[in-house]
């Protein structure tokens, strides 16, 4: 409604906006949970666990940056070789990709990289790695295709008709989406 009203300044307010709304919301709603004391937040931390924590932290810097880096250049690169609107086009598309791989992203970080951690033996992650792939392969098919069948109406549903020609990017950016989620 925002968007409507008040235009970009309003996406902006709302982009804003919308985080801290539930923020609020999830605060109302935990506020009396015994879980959230300040004595649970002022234990001592483990060295050697916070070292441990620190490590994610580095890898997850270090991906988030070089996603940013990597957009910037790709859209850099499009826009100097064809247009601004080629590279929006791309954007559009690839944003849509990630939004629908996001789904199996998730379940990777919260089950495969916990299961994976706690096994040891090689055999043991062989067969887990093995299960993982026998699920989201096919899951990033079904998403991949639903959305390739669906290109129309979801580029008229979420952009303009002078979209439509980010269409023919469909098909490459989804599969490269399956790809994506295969090497995750």
């Amino acid at each position: 409604a925002l968007t409507v009203y008040l235009a970009l300044d309003g996406a902006l307010l709302a982009y804003v906006l919308g985080p801290s709304i539930v923020l609020v919301i999830t605060f109302v709603f935990v506020k009396k949970k015994s879980w959230l004391k300040i004595e649970n937040f002022n234990a001592h931390f483990n060295s050697f666990e916070l070292k441990k924590l620190l490590g994610f932290a580095v890898i997850t810097f270090t991906s988030v940056t070089s996603s940013a880096v990597m957009m910037l250049v790709v859209r850099d690169y499009l826009t100097e070789s064809f247009s601004i609107d080629q590279a929006g086009y791309w954007q559009g598309v690839w944003s849509l990709s990630q939004v629908a791989l996001s789904l199996i992203v998730m379940s990777l970080s919260t089950y495969m990289l916990p299961t994976l951690s706690n096994l040891k033996d090689q055999k043991l992650i062989a067969l887990e790695l093995s299960r993982g792939y026998k699920i989201i392969i096919p899951v990033a098919i079904v998403i991949s295709l639903f959305l390739y069948f669906l290109r129309e109406p979801i580029i008229l549903a979420l952009f303009t008709e002078e979209f439509m020609p980010m269409e023919v990017l469909f098909a490459w950016q989804l599969f490269g989406g399956v790809i994506k989620a295969a090497a995750w």
